[in-house]
């Protein structure tokens, strides 16, 4: 059974450390504390790692608004006003 610290992502004894911007950009890409591995890495590679996950969530946000206009493209072009209006 999980204690609640451990649950809810927390270091506690001689594992936990300061948060540092690295931490901190890391949490806040992930939503939540990273897995207690990652948190073993130093505060460059963990900002270094925020970085990626944020670079790849543009790019992904990206390849899917190109498509959905790219299937568009195949709704008849009297529908696509509606179409569009329905996924908003």
């Amino acid at each position: 059974m999980y204690h609640n610290h451990v649950q809810r992502g927390e270091v506690r004894g001689p594992a936990r450390r300061a948060a540092g911007p690295g931490l901190r950009a890391l949490r806040g890409q992930l939503g939540s504390a990273p897995p207690k591995g990652v948190r073993a890495l130093d505060d460059e590679a963990l900002a270094q790692l925020a970085d990626a996950i944020h670079g790849a969530r543009r790019r992904q946000a990206a390849a899917l608004e190109t498509a959905g206009k790219e299937a568009l493209d195949h709704i008849p072009a009297l529908l696509r006003g509606a179409v569009r209006r329905m996924l908003r």
